[in-house]
Order: structure tokens, then C-alpha cells, then sequence
């Protein structure tokens, strides 16, 4: 036990006091986000990853821990998380962008669904959460028909009924969505008002089953351990009974309260939905259901719309939204041509927008029509979609045809629109290293990893290019990288190829790692990777010609699985 005089029960026991009763609220923290799929860092990774930022951003003559320690020095626990915050984003608007892009491709997990479940069905009356994601809220709208009530922090106070029968969320620090976002320290505080209430509310009227929340939040647990309980108690969930918060043994030293031991959020709310009776989740076929109907009454309202259009100009905008949706479905589908033909009909007639220009230009470059989409993307700049896709798109063609210089111009303003566009910038050492600025396109390649440590076509960039530059011990340490971060096929098997060719070069052995790239070599996938650089390398480099007969050999595996169109090309839906 961590701490003495403390009473722990069991999941069972939890389980079976809840479904019972059908008083118990839930506060989830951000230990419930962090399990993959959602995968959304906990406060203490983010507070581990802003120190490293900032001291690499500085470069101090102190060692790493010596100089944490000091900055630390008058910083209470507590205070960590907001400080480091405003230390590495200072702004609040840099602060907000930050929770935006690191929520964007968040997904709910097993234990959202199932706690959105129970909400549902009326066995949770409302679920408190200090997290910036939606999940909560996404599993309702992705996999069930109705939606909660979602209460924003300001308005906690006179705004939220207990007594209210629909399952409601509340925000008690708000989200990315909201202009006074709330994170670092002195916003936080400045809540504790609105959350004392609804808190004490909260604890006085209802049971409280806390999971995946560490409890180091003086806004929250201050009002927890000033509140009178109800009957029903508090139940506090956690991994690791041996790591409590001081606040937390606090909490838990007061009668009617108690301590269980989990083993992860979607375990708890797995053991909840095996004791609910009737408790089924949505079927595959309940779900496409739902999605058709959906889309019939979109098209319903577009029909309607159409029949009561005031004018043509009503009519011709119905009419171009659904083409150029048509198209973006053709696109998807790698229809190119299909697509290029519906989005001309409707630039044809005269009423086109940037949309239009803009789609037509990405469906052109996947067939290598590089020019002409060139000036569809310039159309559709003209026609004010100034944003950091249409940039770097048309980049991305203007280096195919040999504009390079003119292709580094649009990276530069595609990154200034979005400094945190990693495409753009690994699109732009591609683009200096076709000019010969080695050691500039590194830098960019660098830099687009370091936004997106995950994303691998940089490094598998900087390897190739380094083989094209002779630069081959490096050249394999960027492979051996790329093949670590590898997650589909096609990636490993890339990664795999350039290895190999460094290390022929380098007359080592590659036996071992020819029989395992040839193995994927023998899978389905589809590559947009072209040997254009590597075969003028080739051409151009003395190497002996068995060494370029086995790498030739090597390079027509992968060859193999070419595809029409480049994968690096942003949709217009992304940024």
C-alpha cells in the first residue's frame, strides 16, 4: 500500500457499486488519452519533452539535469506542467496551436466508447474532465446515435444541472477550441471558482470514480478535499497505488473513500461492459447504416436547396459543391482522370472557385500533367486559397519540371503560412539538394523530423541523398534510422533497399538483410519511390561493376511496385 489508515477495493466491487447505483459520476484525466489508438502524451511526457526543447533551443554550458534543477528550484510540483508550458509555447495563440495539432489525429479508444456507452444508457449522469481532447465526445458522434450535452468551463457554474437526464461532459479547463484556453499555471487558477462549484456539487450529491488523473492539479483536488462527500463516496482508480500524489492520500485519508487498483483505463471500462446486461456496441453494419443515412439527408438538403434556389447563382454553387465533391471521391479512388474531367465541366462553365482549381491541380500532378497543374494551383491562389497546401503542391510540380528555384520560393511561403508544415520542409531539401545545397537540404530534412519525429520520409531522403553525395557511412546510419521508425511494408522495404546499397558500397555483408527485403519485396503494396536520382548516381559514380549489378538487382525489387503519383502531395483538406 501507498499510504496507511487508506480502504481499497476491488474492480468487482467498483463495478458492481456503480451499475447499482447509477450515482456515480466520473472525472477522467489524461492517463485515460494515453494508450494507443488515442495516444496523446500524459502532462508529465509533455513536461519531459518542453524541458528537452528548451534547453536544446538555448544551448547552456550546464549539464541537462543541473540545469532542470535550477530552473525548477522555486517551482513547486504543482506548477511544472504550466511552466514549462509557457516556457517552450509563450503565446497563447502558439499554446493553442500546439493542443491542436497534437489532438488532430487522436481517435477514442475501447474505454471512451465504452464510458460514452454507459453515459448512454443512463448508468453515468455526467463525466468531468480537466483533458483538452474530444474523444469523449468523438465516440458519441463516431459510434452512437445521440449526443451528449458538452459544457464549456466558463459557464460551468450557471449552466450545469445535476438533475439533467441527458449525458453530459464537462470541460473544466477547456479545449484548443476556445479563445481563453486554459494551461499554464495562472490560467488554471484562475478557474478554480467554476470548478470548486461544480465539484462540491458534484461530491456532495454524487458518488466520484476518478481514473487516469495523477491528482497534482491544485484547482481540482483542493475543492475534492475541501467538499462534504455524499454517501456514495469517492473511488480512485490507479496503476500505481505506490506513486500517489500527496493531495490524493489527502483525499483518500477521509471516510467513505477508497482506493482501486487498475491495470489501464480501457481494462476498468472492459470489466464495466461485462457486467452490464444488454450493453451492445454498434455493429458494422449499424455503423454504414447510420453513415448512408447521413448522406442521404445531405443530399436531401442539397436537393431542397436546389428547388428552393432564390436565383442561379444559388443553383451554380449547389451544383459546383457537388461536383467537386464527386471529384475529391475520384481522387480518393486514384481516378485521376475521372476527377479532371467532372472538376473541368465545372471551371468550364465559368463559375469555378479556388476549390475547383486547386482539386484539379492535385488530381493532374498524380498523372505527371506537372505544368498544367501548376497554373490550376496558381488559379486557385489567384482566387485567394493563399494557404500552405496550395504552396507546397505547387512546389512539389514545379520541382518535377526543374524549377527548383522557383519551387524553394513556394516552400518558403508554405512554411511561412504553417511553420509547423513538415511536408514543406522536406519538400524543400529535396529542392536544394537537386541544386547541390547538400548540407542546406539536411538542415530541412532535420527540421521537418523534428516536428514530426515519426515521419520517415525525410530520413529515407537524407539516406538516398547521401548515397547519390558518396557519403555512405551516414547514408546507412539514416537507413538503419528509417527502417527503426518503419510501419508499413512499403517503408521497410525502402528503408531496407537503401541500406543495402550502402552497405554494398561499403563491402559489407548484406545477406541476411537481402533475404528479409526480398521477402517484403514478395508482399502487395504500392511505392511512389522513383530511381531517377539513384540510376544518374550510378551513372556518374566509379563503383565495380558487380556492386552495381547486385544494386541494380536490388533497386528492380522495389521497382517493382511503382504506382502513379507521389506521396508526399498534401490533400486540400489537411491544412
Amino acid at each position: 500500500m501507498a499510504t496507511e489508515d487508506v480502504d481499497e477495493v476491488s474492480v468487482s466491487q467498483l463495478v458492481q457499486a456503480v451499475i447499482e447505483c447509477k450515482k456515480y459520476s466520473f472525472l477522467i484525466g489524461a492517463g485515460t488519452s494515453r494508450p494507443e489508438p488515442a495516444g496523446i502524451p500524459t502532462g508529465g511526457e509533455l513536461v519531459n519533452k518542453w524541458r528537452k526543447e528548451c534547453y536544446n533551443n538555448i544551448e547552456p554550458d550546464t549539464e541537462f539535469d543541473e540545469w532542470v534543477s535550477e530552473k525548477e528550484d522555486s517551482i513547486s510540483e504543482d506548477n511544472k506542467y504550466g511552466y514549462w508550458f509557457e516556457e517552450r509555447h509563450p503565446t497563447r495563440g502558439q499554446r493553442r496551436e500546439f493542443i491542436q495539432e497534437l489532438v488532430d489525429k487522436a481517435e477514442p479508444t475501447l474505454g471512451h466508447i465504452l464510458i460514452a456507452t454507459m453515459m448512454n444508457e443512463g448508468y453515468i449522469p455526467h463525466v468531468l474532465t480537466p483533458n483538452f481532447d474530444d474523444l469523449l465526445f468523438d465516440a458519441f458522434y463516431m459510434y452512437l446515435e445521440d449526443r451528449p450535452n458538452l459544457v464549456d468551463h466558463r459557464a460551468v457554474a450557471p449552466e450545469f444541472k445535476l438533475t439533467r437526464r441527458d449525458p453530459t461532459i464537462v470541460k473544466l479547463h477547456g479545449d484548443y477550441l476556445y479563445d481563453n484556453l486554459q494551461n499554464t499555471d495562472e490560467e488554471t487558477y484562475s478557474l478554480e471558482p467554476a470548478i470548486k462549484e461544480v465539484l462540491q456539487q458534484t461530491v456532495n450529491e454524487y458518488g466520484l470514480v476518478v481514473a487516469g488523473y495523477s491528482g497534482t492539479d491544485n484547482s481540482i483536488m483542493e475543492p475534492l478535499l475541501d467538499a462534504d462527500l455524499s454517501e456514495y463516496g469517492v473511488y480512485w482508480c490507479t496503476r500505481s497505488p505506490d506513486k500517489l500524489s500527496d493531495e490524493v492520500k489527502e483525499l483518500l485519508e477521509k471516510p467513505n473513500t477508497y482506493l482501486v487498483e487498475i491495470d489501464g483505463f480501457i481494462n476498468l471500462m472492459t470489466q464495466f461492459g461485462r457486467q452490464l446486461d444488454g450493453t451492445e456496441l454498434p455493429s458494422r453494419d449499424e455503423l454504414i447504416d447510420r453513415a448512408e443515412t447521413r448522406a442521404d439527408k445531405l443530399e436531401g438538403v442539397l436537393e431542397e436547396s436546389q428547388e428552393t434556389a432564390a436565383g442561379e447563382e444559388e443553383e451554380e454553387f449547389i451544383n459546383n459543391l457537388r461536383s467537386i465533391e464527386d471529384a475529391k471521391q475520384e481522387i480518393e479512388n486514384r481516378n485521376y482522370q475521372e476527377a479532371i474531367e467532372v472538376l473541368d465541366r465545372v471551371i468550364s462553365s465559368g463559375t469555378a472557385d479556388a476549390r475547383a482549381y486547386f482539386n484539379r491541380g492535385h488530381a493532374k500532378s498524380q498523372i505527371g500533367k506537372h505544368r498544367e497543374a501548376i497554373d490550376d494551383y496558381s488559379q486557385a491562389i489567384d482566387f485567394g486559397n493563399e494557404n500552405s497546401s496550395v504552396y507546397n503542391n505547387r512546389g512539389l510540380s514545379k520541382s518535377e519540371v526543374g524549377q527548383y528555384e522557383d519551387a524553394i520560393r513556394d516552400y518558403n511561403e508554405a512554411i511561412k503560412l504553417d511553420p509547423e508544415n513538415e511536408a514543406a520542409y522536406n519538400n524543400r531539401g529535396l529542392a536544394k539538394a537537386s541544386l547541390g545545397k547538400l548540407d542546406e537540404a539536411i538542415q530541412d530534412f532535420d527540421e521537418a523530423v523534428n516536428i514530426n519525429p515519426g515521419y520517415i520520409t525525410p530520413v529515407m531522403n537524407k539516406s538516398e541523398i547521401r548515397i547519390q553525395n558518396e557519403r555512405y557511412e551516414q547514408a546507412k546510419k539514416d537507413a538503419i534510422k528509417a527502417k527503426s521508425i518503419a510501419e508499413s511494408t512499403k517503408e521497410r522495404a525502402t528503408a531496407l533497399m537503401l541500406e543495402i546499397i550502402a552497405r554494398t558500397v561499403l563491402d559489407e555483408d548484406t545477406s541476411e538483410l537481402e533475404q528479409y527485403y526480398r521477402e517484403l519485396c514478395e508482399q502487395e503494396f504500392t511505392t511512389s519511390w522513383s530511381s531517377r536520382e539513384l540510376d544518374d548516381w550510378m551513372e556518374t559514380t566509379d563503383i565495380e561493376d558487380e556492386k552495381e549489378k547486385k544494386i541494380r538487382n536490388i533497386m528492380s525489387a522495389l521497382e517493382e511496385h511503382k504506382t502513379i503519383g507521389r506521396d508526399m502531395i498534401i490533400n486540400s483538406s489537411s491544412r
